[in-house]
This record gives C-alpha cells, sequence and structure tokens, in this order.
C-alpha cells in the first residue's frame, strides 16, 4: 500500500468516526432537553411579556387575514 493511500484511508477512518461520535452526541443531546422539558416545562415557557407579545402579533395576523378576506369576496 503507497504512503498516500495509507494516509487517506487513515483520513477517512478518523472522519466517520467523527461523523459516527457527532451523530451520537447530537442524539444524546436532544434527549437531554426533551427530558429537561418533560421535567422542568417551567423552565421552557416564554416570558409573560413575550407571551403577550406573541399574541398581540398573531391578533394582528388574524385581523389582516380577515380583512383580506372580507375583500376578497366581495
Amino acid at each position: 500500500m503507497s504512503k498516500m493511500s495509507e494516509e487517506q484511508t487513515k483520513h477517512e477512518l478518523m472522519a466517520e468516526a467523527h461523523r459516527k461520535y457527532v451523530k451520537a452526541t447530537e442524539k444524546a443531546r436532544l434527549e437531554y432537553v426533551a427530558a429537561k422539558k418533560r421535567i422542568n416545562p417551567e423552565l421552557f415557557r416564554p416570558s409573560p411579556e413575550k407571551q403577550e407579545k406573541t399574541i398581540q402579533d398573531l391578533e394582528a395576523k388574524v385581523k389582516k387575514l380577515e380583512k383580506k378576506l372580507k375583500e376578497g369576496s366581495n
């Protein structure tokens, strides 16, 4: 086996090992976050101010869509 192909093989093996590591780490992270959300759901709720802003934004969108629907039916 030539020096170049040996180096390439080593590189490919390391790359594959790294891909597996990243995949396993990401899976574990997602499981951790899901468990944390189940145990402490209050940590993941938006603040009351953010909730109010979201409600206002959604109400504004609904009004726009209702207006557009009214104009479209005329």
